[in-house]
């Protein structure tokens, strides 16, 4: 509870304050996964620095009983995948969803463990390995976006 309090409380000074601070200790150049994203603006940075948000979301699963913006942060956008039809795994194509939801892959975990790690290891990975081969050949945009933002 108080480290929720402390985190929260720097936000309503600066919105941006743990992403900005995350994005000071990235090394040009290097590849990185970023494993707790709780809010809009977080995804919206790492979209904007090239970077690929994936959400795992389990229908129906509550992720946290505490009632802190930071546990709900991004809630609403299951919600607005659901409106957009967006229930199954996979690539989410530009104009799928509204522009404010950041979100490049959807991992639907509805069965069992063993079912999630065969889609992690199939069409996931093929889909990772297939964009950074894109995002190579075009250039290394989040190594430009890391250096013009520090």
């Amino acid at each position: 509870d108080l480290l929720n309090h402390i985190g929260d409380g720097l936000r309503q000074f600066n919105p941006d304050v743990w992403i900005n601070r995350l994005f000071k200790t990235l090394k040009s150049g290097g590849n990185y996964t970023i494993r707790d994203v709780r809010y809009p603006n977080e995804a919206h940075r790492i979209t904007r620095s090239g970077g690929l948000v994936v959400r795992l979301w389990r229908p129906g699963h509550v992720e946290s009983q505490l009632d802190f913006p930071s546990e709900r942060g991004l809630d609403d956008w299951d919600t607005e995948l659901l409106r957009c039809g967006i229930d199954k795994s996979g690539p989410i194509e530009a104009g799928q969803v509204p522009e404010h939801i950041k979100i490049n892959y959807l991992i639907v975990n509805d069965g069992s463990l063993e079912k999630l790690q065969l889609h992690l290891q199939t069409e996931f990975l093929d889909y990772i390995a297939n964009t950074l081969k894109f995002l190579i050949s075009v250039k290394d945009p989040l190594t430009n976006m890391i250096s013009d933002t520090l």
